[in-house]
Order: C-alpha cells, then sequence, then structure tokens
C-alpha cells in the first residue's frame, strides 16, 4: 500500500466518469497545490485518492471542489478528506 509521509493529506473524490484518468484529475486538482501521488480505481470505476503534499491544498482542493469547472470525463460531485 501507498503511505503517506506525515505532512501529506489524502483526499478522496467520488463519482468520477469510468474514462476519467490520473493526469485529468492531477490537471484539475493541481491548481490547489502539489500532488504527490494519484490512485484511480478501475475495478470497479468511479473514484480516486490524491496525495497532496500540504494538508491545507487538500482542504483546499475540497472546500472549492463546488467551483472548479471540471472537464466531461471528470464531472467529480463528492471529495473529503480521508485518512491514510
Amino acid at each position: 500500500p501507498h503511505t503517506l509521509p506525515p505532512a501529506m493529506s489524502r483526499i478522496y473524490v467520488g463519482n468520477l466518469d469510468e474514462r476519467a484518468t490520473e493526469r485529468e484529475l492531477e490537471d484539475e486538482f493541481g491548481r490547489y497545490g502539489r500532488i504527490h501521488y494519484t490512485w484511480v480505481a478501475r475495478k470497479p470505476p468511479g473514484f480516486a485518492f490524491i496525495d497532496f503534499e500540504d494538508p491545507r491544498d487538500a482542504e483546499d482542493a475540497v472546500r472549492k471542489l463546488d467551483d472548479a469547472s471540471a472537464s466531461s470525463s471528470l464531472a467529480p460531485t463528492a471529495a473529503s478528506i480521508h485518512p491514510p
């Protein structure tokens, strides 16, 4: 399993289109801060975990998700801080 250094924060992103890619998520969420690691579920599809280097960036990403304009293949509608 992928483990996080203590200062990092992981967010859960749900309700993703099954075609969403790691690159698309990094492009969309990278605007909030440096991303350390992204994992996109494939079996079953529809969710991902994104590890930010700074916990404040993860909080910003979750808080601003509703204001972000996602591409049609992303369309995330749920995000939350997830303990590693």
